[in-house]
């Protein structure tokens, strides 16, 4: 079953809108606290997260994830604690996507909130395609997208495939497909000089070539609520 839809999602990658890259949400949907620096970190635009930590498949599981959902940073419980697509819960999605693909599913948890602001949702938010084509997978446009890819849980096997796509990409031959790799040097769409540290790296910037560094929509956003949401599980590589 997990063979035949990870087969059924890579498929799918080639139908994700704007390249299976993620559209940035609108600033609207998050919280004002995502906005605001988390931890006592400094930001490096050359390494978001480190290629142990994004690879980390095995730290975190769905009981862990399902426990932040009921208690997360943002004080309340989010809606995805009791969503299920398909019969699979979010938690257990996110978690069977980062086991499918040797990632660590707190990305996959970061990108739920950063693209669509999900994780601090208290209710299913509106427009539904938010939830179920939260990372646009099977979309050809934005409202555009073929009903066989709706779910969160189908979702996050599309998202966690494109991710080890330029992982795969980067290890066989030093960069992705858009020329983002460990020691590449290269400009951001706004406009950032980025020489990415590593594999995980360049894979973030494959799939979202943007900084944003104290806005929504970039990988600044990506960095501070992976800080915020390690610290609220306890997360050490």
């Amino acid at each position: 079953m997990r063979r035949a839809l990870a087969t059924g999602v890579a498929t799918a990658i080639g139908a994700c809108f704007s390249g299976c890259s993620s559209a940035p949400a609108e600033g609207s949907v998050l919280p004002a606290s995502d906005l605001v620096a988390s931890g006592t970190g400094r930001f490096d635009p050359d390494e978001i997260v480190a290629s142990s930590p994004m690879q980390d498949s095995a730290t975190l599981g769905a009981a862990e994830l399902s426990a932040f959902l009921r208690a997360t940073p943002y004080g309340q419980a989010s809606f995805l604690a009791d969503y299920s697509s398909h019969g699979i819960s979010a938690a257990s999605a996110m978690v069977s996507a980062g086991q499918t693909y040797g990632l660590n599913p707190l990305v996959i948890l970061v990108r739920a909130e950063m693209d669509q602001g999900l994780v601090g949702s208290a209710t299913y938010p509106s427009p539904s395609s938010r939830v179920e084509f939260a990372f646009g997978c099977g979309c050809a446009a934005p409202g555009d997208c073929d009903p066989a890819y709706a779910g969160f849980d189908i979702q996050a096997q599309c998202l966690a495939a494109a991710l080890r796509e330029s992982l795969d990409a980067v290890k066989a031959g030093g960069k992705t497909d858009g020329g983002w790799g460990p020691g590449i040097a290269g400009v951001t769409l706004d406009g950032v000089n980025v020489t990415p540290k590593d594999d995980s790296t360049a894979s973030l910037y494959q799939y979202t070539p943007v900084v944003a560094q104290g806005q929504a929509g970039g990988n600044w956003l990506l960095w501070n609520l992976w800080q915020k949401y390690a610290g609220a599980l306890s997360y050490s590589p």
